[in-house]
């Protein structure tokens, strides 16, 4: 499995703020089932762990078990947009 740098910093950073006591509350925007590993890590060090993602984009079921929660964005997204073009 080869891994990007960002999913490298990414996975860094999650775990040593977690370890530092940085953050009480992880939001992770990715359905890819590689971060189980991560999210029960920092779940294991009593952080609450948030997966969101698209709906239509999938998210690993895994992952989702793995997760405290998980939040389909599209509405957030969609009416943050109607909201800036009636504006507009």
């Amino acid at each position: 499995m080869c891994r990007s740098l960002h999913e490298i910093a990414l996975t860094t950073d999650m775990l040593s703020h977690g370890y530092r006591n940085n953050y009480d509350v992880a939001v992770l925007f990715d359905g890819d089932g590689d971060y189980v590993p991560l999210v029960e890590e920092v779940k294991r060090l009593g952080k609450v762990v948030y997966i969101m993602f698209f709906q239509g984009g999938g998210v690993n079921n895994e992952l989702r078990l793995a997760s405290d929660t998980f939040l389909y964005t599209d509405e957030f997204f969609l009416g943050t947009r109607r909201e800036y073009l009636e504006a507009s």
